[in-house]
């Protein structure tokens, strides 16, 4: 029998991309990792939006926590992330930029308070080497209707399967 090569890597400061994280991969049956910055920003306030989203907007490749991953023991990613400054958190971009992924199925979940993901998407493609990703999926404040996120995950799945 083949094992589910399938992990889903995602990173939270609040908990939507965490919740968003952990539905997909239940419902994929896949290996999660959660990426951690050594230091997180701020959770509050101004800090947040320029430590976090001025990091996000220069794409600046902040340390994260060492992960156990090999690309090689996976055929799919998932990518669930926040949406800052109008693309993904510092912690992705680092994931993005340390393995190389133009080989894997990619799929990205993208979650923020706008639903405005769209540049995320692109800029996934353009780190990854593709022309497009296998899936994408914008959800808006994921905690705020568990059971709509759960539907809408369970449909993102099912076209990744």
């Amino acid at each position: 029998m083949e094992m589910n090569r399938t992990t889903v890597v995602y990173y939270s400061l609040e908990g939507n991309s965490r919740f968003a994280a952990e539905t997909a991969a239940k419902e994929l049956d896949a290996r999660i990792i959660q990426l951690q910055p050594e230091k997180e920003p701020p959770k509050k306030g101004f800090g947040k939006f320029l430590a976090g989203g001025g990091s996000a907007l220069f794409l600046k490749n902040l340390p994260v926590k060492p992960i156990d991953f090999s690309v090689d023991e996976t055929d799919r990613i998932v990518i669930v992330y926040p949406i800052w400054a109008g693309t993904f958190a510092p912690a992705i971009g680092w994931f993005l930029r340390t393995y190389a992924l133009k080989e894997k199925q990619v799929a990205a979940i993208a979650c923020s308070a706008s639903g405005k993901a769209d540049k995320s998407f692109q800029k996934i493609c353009a780190l990854t080497e593709k022309e497009n990703l296998d899936a994408t999926l914008s959800l808006v404040n994921p905690l705020e209707a568990k059971e709509e996120t759960k539907r809408r995950i369970r449909e993102f799945c099912g076209k990744i399967q």
